[in-house]
């Protein structure tokens, strides 16, 4: 077991995360105000060798205000100030600098102004290009038209633009879908992309987005789409694609050169890799809706129509594949501004960059509890479409039943304490071993204790038991809060599927927790049941087996 507590390893965590920084200078003197820790890449910002740096002393790193500062120290554990580093050839790095002393040591955090300005405004783009893809991913809209405005109008609450275009492939040909900002633009223009169009065949190669600055490729995106340009502009030209594979462009451009930044990229590329699912996903769509209309119209030719059926069912299953690609692909994406922003909001809640008024304290807790719940509702949907993709893979091993059970226990026991709630835990073979995947029978256990909690009111009762049924292990999870009615029995296990009563809409909840577990008991080759009646309370009991 681990003899750290949880707050030392926190602590552990962060000082490691702070000595491999690059943005934020950590430097632990002692009591004698020697150097005795700092980040890797100090010493080189300020132009010493580590040996030379960590040599100095705590009056030799930062300007004359360190005089006044180590004073006031004995008398305040922390200090935020406006202080100088000093480099080796004298010259000041100007800095936001907290210091912290304990009984030990004198430990200053540094960041430079124009950093901490620059993370500010980067942490408010990162929070708006999440906002920003959720709203994509969310869009729901009857014609491609309006998909396509929707999309090019919240890219430009991000990144700025004068004109704007979406081309999709057909073949080597590239169709306008929508244009913006143009005089005079060509109905219905179409593009054949030739060996001369080095700009475009590049981004098809690598499928990567670039800058172009007005003939910087010795070519221009302008001229190789037919235009004239004979004027100064910056433009970015990012690809659409499922997986490797690009189907199309969307092109930003302004009426001036070097307007574009890498950060413009980033950003781009993030909301272009939400639209390109979207936009399939609505050319998917046309195919849904000719496949009900040849339905409905009865069509006489029944072996063309059985034909076309067979095509348009293959591509409702790559249609399906695509999806689940797409919740493990965005998941992915977004859990790194989703990161980004949880550890910004830690570090603001810790004032590393200065103090907090009350009003922005609360901001700050309730972008950190907002992301963490995100996150959660992220890792769910990641596990469902690992599941339903056949991804999810068993790691098992022999363990005891009991510890396992208690483990589990521990993990929610603050829920239980907030609630008041009364538990109760059998399991009489205190030798009862599995053979199954420990981390998915945690899983398993955790979602259905927590639903137990959730949905028990305050001083309530819940029964855990873990008996030898045979050849299997059967686990009962009983409570005695709202209960579930009859009807709802199967559906409950059903993807996002929530019972509807004015108190379970009120519970925080994605709707995946009962099918993803189960999923992990199916996995397991178990099964579960539900056993309830509405107003009297909830069991659910599943069975494993318990050798393979």
């Amino acid at each position: 077991m681990n003899s750290f507590s949880p707050n030392q390893e926190y602590n552990l965590n962060l000082s490691e995360l702070l000595v491999k920084s690059d943005k934020i200078f950590y430097i632990v003197f002692n009591k004698e105000g020697l150097i005795i820790n700092f980040s890797e890449r100090l010493p080189e910002r300020l132009g010493f060798d580590e040996d030379e740096f960590s040599n100095l002393s705590l009056h030799k790193v930062f300007d004359f205000r360190i005089s006044e500062i180590s004073k006031n120290l004995n008398e305040i554990s922390e200090i935020s100030s406006e202080i100088n580093l000093i480099q080796k050839n004298k010259n000041f790095l100007f800095t936001k600098t907290i210091f912290l002393k304990n009984k030990e040591n004198i430990i200053s955090l540094s960041i430079s102004a124009s950093e901490y300005q620059n993370i500010k405004e980067l942490n408010n783009r990162l929070i708006k290009t999440l906002h920003t893809n959720v709203e994509i991913f969310d869009t729901q809209s009857s014609s491609e038209e309006n998909i396509f405005n929707s999309i090019l109008e919240k890219i430009k609450n991000l990144v700025n633009y004068d004109k704007s275009i979406i081309f999709l492939l057909e073949g080597d040909t590239l169709v306008t879908k929508i244009q913006t900002g143009f005089n005079n633009f060509p109905a219905n223009y179409r593009k054949v992309i030739t060996d001369k169009d080095k700009i475009l065949n590049y981004i098809l190669s690598n499928g990567k987005s670039i800058i172009d600055n007005n003939n910087e490729f010795n070519s221009s995106i302008l001229k190789e789409l037919g235009f004239a340009d004979d004027i100064e502009f910056s433009a970015i030209i990012s690809p659409l694609k499922i997986r490797e594979t690009v189907y199309g462009f969307i092109i930003l451009i302004q009426n001036q050169l070097d307007k574009y930044e890498k950060s413009d990229v980033s950003i781009l590329e993030t909301i272009s890799s939400t639209a390109s699912y979207l936009i399939k996903d609505a050319e998917l769509s046309k195919v849904f809706k000719m496949q009900l209309k040849i339905l409905k119209e009865n069509i006489t030719e029944r072996t063309k129509t059985l034909e076309l059926i067979k095509e348009q069912n293959k591509k409702i299953l790559e249609a399906d594949k695509i999806k689940n690609e797409f919740l493990a692909n965005m998941s992915h994406e977004l859990r790194t501004p989703l990161n980004a922003i949880i550890g910004f909001s830690e570090a603001l809640n810790l004032k590393i960059f200065g103090e907090l008024n009350e009003k922005q304290s609360e901001y700050i807790r309730d972008i950190n509890s907002s992301g963490i719940h995100l996150l959660g509702m992220i890792n769910d949907l990641l596990d469902l479409s690992k599941i339903e993709s056949g991804k999810m893979q068993l790691s098992k091993e022999i363990f005891n039943v009991k510890s396992a059970i208690k483990e589990a226990l521990n993990i929610v026991s603050p829920l239980l304490i907030q609630k008041k709630q009364n538990l109760k835990f059998e399991c009489k073979d205190e030798s009862f071993e599995i053979s199954a995947d420990r981390r998915k029978f945690h899983q398993i256990l955790y979602n259905l204790i927590s639903n137990a909690i959730k949905f028990t009111p305050e001083n309530g009762d819940i029964e855990i038991k873990a008996t030898k049924d045979g050849k299997f292990l059967k686990v009962s999870v009983k409570d005695n809060g709202i209960g579930i009615a009859r009807e709802f029995h199967e559906k409950i296990f059903d993807k996002f599927q929530q019972v509807d009563s004015s108190f379970s809409t009120k519970q925080g909840s994605t709707g995946l927790g009962l099918t993803i577990t189960k999923e992990l008991v199916k996995l397991h080759n178990g099964k579960i049941i539900l056993e309830s009646q509405l107003n009297k309370g909830a069991t659910f009991i599943f069975t494993l087996p318990i050798k393979d």
